[in-house]
Order: structure tokens, then C-alpha cells, then sequence
């Protein structure tokens, strides 16, 4: 039954509340039929727990992210609380400048349990996805080890020659490693990959045609040492995360969140990641 939802979830993109109900039927059907409990125990309540077991979710980590400001502070499981004086950070503590007034946009809202019980959830958050874990599936898959190793065009002779892919850009030729030397030429078991980085707003609720407006913004990595024809297929494209609306924050603010993939890069960069 696992397989079943995975497949209503992944291949025919099923709503995930709609695969909840899939399984939540299916467990009353086979009570009604004598079915023995064990069994009705083995199949998941959670669609996400069929994911797990199979690791088809990639490997995230979450911030509470500043309403205001866009601020990012890590979010560990569990973190809530009952009095809001429990909370490490209630408020933002950000300042622009030391000269600056404090933020203090509340991170939390009160969340409502039950009759008397109130804990406090994140006003918004942000999910980031590791690039190392990403990179290490990519890696997984049969044959793109190979693809994204094989060798680069060699750049027309004559220089006034049109420049058809990037691989053929001076620039790209010439990029320099850690240690100052060519990137381009690894040594024999290195992979030197190249990334472009990609930002865009969407409406989350499509096109409407009120003049009511919501914009979220997604972030992506685009792997360039996959031929052409490959590099923007969408099991190919790195998608580090997504910032929640309804307003898009300014050039200034999405520094937050391209922190967290340059930390990712940095590594990568120098020592290097190495995958087993």
C-alpha cells in the first residue's frame, strides 16, 4: 500500500491530503473485512512516512524566517512553548546597522491546542535544501556520473566565432580553483562542477484576474556541466528553497536566504566534498 501512495504522490501528483484520505479508506475498507490488525497496522497514516522509509524527501532544514526583515533563525524539531518567555528568540534581533534600531518583529504566534492549552508556532518559515545531500542522490542515478564528467567542447579557433554554449565563454576557460589553477582541468577522480543561480516570483494562486496580487519567490541552482538538452530537466535542477509571500522581499532582503547556499558552495569550493 506503500508503493500504491507513493505513486498517487509522485507519479500522478496527487494532493497529499488526498492520498491521507487514500489510506484512511483503505484501512476502514479492510476493517470492515475482517482483516487481521497487524496488518491494518502496517499501512501508514502518514503519507510522508512511506517517503521516509524510502528517502524520496531530500534533506531539509528549517528557519523561522523574519516576516519583516526576512531574517533567518534555525528551527530545530520541537521548538514551541507554552509562555512565550520560554522562547529563545520571541522577537527579531536583527539591526541593520549598529546605529540601528532593533527589529522586533515577533517570530511567533499563539497556536490554540485546545481549550486551555496554547503553545507558539513560527510566523513564517523557510525550508532550505541541502545541496550536499542533493548532489549525492543526483550522483546516485545510473549513467550521470559519467555525463557530467565527460569532456567540454573545445572552443572555436577563430575568437571572433559565435559562442553557442557558455563552456566556450573566456571566462568560464579561464577560472581559477583555490590553489590558483585551471578549475577545468581536474585531476583523475575530482568532478569540478559549475553552477548557474537562478531567482524568479510566481503567484502562488496563479493568474487572478482582481488586481489582488500574491508573490512567493524560488531559488534554483542550474548544474552547466550537463549537455544542453539535459541541464533543465526538472529532476536535473537543484531547488534550494522557496520564500513564502504574499510580498517579495527586496534584493537587499534575499541576501538571507543566498547565505545559506553560499555556505553550501564554500565547502564544496574548498576542502571539497567527498562522496563515498
Amino acid at each position: 500500500m506503500s508503493l500504491v501512495s507513493l505513486a498517487l504522490e509522485y507519479i500522478y501528483f496527487t494532493p497529499w491530503r488526498a492520498v491521507q484520505v487514500h489510506l484512511g479508506g483503505l484501512k476502514d475498507t479492510l476493517k470492515s473485512m475482517g482483516t487481521h490488525p497487524s496488518l491494518i497496522q502496517e499501512i501508514p497514516k502518514d503519507p510522508h512516512m512511506a517517503s521516509s522509509q524510502f528517502r524520496l524527501e531530500g534533506a531539509t532544514h528549517q528557519y523561522i524566517s523574519c516576516s519583516s526583515c526576512h531574517s533567518l533563525y534555525p528551527l530545530k524539531p520541537g521548538d514551541s512553548a507554552v509562555n512565550i518567555d520560554q522562547l529563545a528568540l520571541p522577537c527579531c534581533p536583527l539591526k541593520k546597522t549598529p546605529s540601528s534600531s532593533l527589529c522586533n518583529t515577533p517570530l511567533w504566534m499563539q497556536h490554540k491546542l485546545g481549550p486551555d492549552l496554547i503553545c507558539f508556532k513560527p510566523c513564517k518559515k523557510y525550508l532550505h535544501q541541502g545541496l550536499k545531500a542533493w548532489l549525492g542522490r543526483l550522483l546516485l542515478r545510473k549513467g550521470i556520473e559519467e555525463i557530467l564528467d565527460r569532456p567540454l567542447r573545445t572552443p572555436p579557433p577563430d575568437p571572433d566565432s559565435p559562442i553557442d554554449d557558455i563552456w566556450l565563454s573566456p571566462v568560464f576557460r579561464n577560472l581559477k580553483d583555490s590553489s590558483g589553477q585551471p578549475f577545468l582541468s581536474a585531476l583523475v577522480g575530482e568532478g569540478h562542477l559549475v553552477f548557474s543561480f537562478v531567482m524568479d516570483s510566481f503567484d502562488p494562486f496563479g493568474m487572478k484576474i482582481a488586481k489582488q496580487s500574491a508573490s512567493s519567490t524560488r531559488m534554483w541552482l542550474v548544474c552547466l556541466n550537463f549537455p544542453e538538452h539535459m541541464r533543465y530537466l526538472q529532476e536535473n535542477v537543484f531547488l534550494a528553497g522557496v520564500i513564502q509571500g504574499p510580498d517579495k522581499p527586496s534584493n537587499e532582503q534575499t541576501n538571507h536566504y543566498i547565505q545559506l547556499i553560499l555556505n553550501d558552495l564554500l565547502d564544496f569550493w574548498d576542502p571539497g566534498v567527498f562522496f563515498s
